[in-house]
């Protein structure tokens, strides 16, 4: 928790370090999987990214189609771009 407070913006998929970093109020990009909508950073700066897919909001904790395009189709120039609007 301590290194995540002093990062001046987190990269992460939506687990556990993501929602250390939302509840620190550190800066975060989230490469979200679309699996549950409340998992999403709450009250924090933050920039969720995501390939929308019909699978949407399976609520499963591994890809049942077994393509992972949720999060596999976001571009890497996304989350750059996400990073420096959050440095800003």
């Amino acid at each position: 928790g301590a290194l995540i407070a002093l990062a001046p913006v987190m990269v992460s998929n939506n687990t556990g370090p993501a929602h250390i970093a939302a509840a620190l109020g550190t800066p975060l990009v989230d490469l979200y999987a679309l699996t549950n909508p409340q998992h999403t950073p709450w009250q924090s700066p933050s920039r969720v990214l995501y390939h929308d897919v019909a699978c949407r909001n399976c609520y499963r904790s591994i890809c049942p189609e077994g393509h992972h395009d949720c999060l596999s189709r976001v571009a890497p120039a996304r989350v750059v771009e996400a990073v420096h609007s959050l440095l800003k």
